[in-house]
């Protein structure tokens, strides 16, 4: 079981977590408790989470990446490094406004994931032939969803 309580940079404590605990990420039995007050961003979780399940936490060996929105590039391309970085495979599959970072993912995690974008999307936004990431449909979405041990949406 894995328990997210937010915690964010000038209200430290915003949400109250089990047993009274405030701004925390929880995991296994529950008994596992790491403070979240100094995280920040969705990006931070989500590292966090990774760094646990590397160091004694479950084992994840396969992270998807599903990215509708163009708002959040800098915490998924932190996310793509920390899950490459504690050796787990990460899928990233772009649609809607998502599709317009394909070029950005694709120069900066090139190696560290595997990137496709739905090319019915993209089109209407001008993206198409990134070098790196398979234009295809919502059949590479599934895949992804299907072989993905976890899946983060943005």
């Amino acid at each position: 079981m894995l328990l997210l309580g937010p915690a964010f940079s000038g209200d430290p404590d915003p949400f109250q977590g089990p047993s009274g605990r405030k701004g925390f990420l929880s995991y296994g039995s529950g008994n596992n408790i790491i403070p979240a007050a100094t995280l920040n961003s969705v990006g931070a979780y989500v590292t966090t989470y990774l760094e646990v399940r590397a160091h004694g936490g479950w084992i994840m060996s396969k992270l998807g990446i599903l990215l509708n929105s163009d708002k959040y590039r800098d915490d998924v391309v932190g996310i793509i490094k920390a899950a490459k970085a504690a050796g787990h495979d990460v899928t990233v599959f772009m649609m809607d406004d998502g599709t317009l970072l394909a070029s950005d993912l694709s120069k900066e995690c090139s190696g560290d994931a595997t990137l496709a974008y739905c090319d019915h999307s993209a089109e209407p936004r001008g993206v198409k032939d990134v070098e790196g990431a398979t234009a295809g449909s919502q059949y590479q979405n599934a895949v992804m969803v299907h072989d993905s041990d976890k899946v983060v949406v943005f």
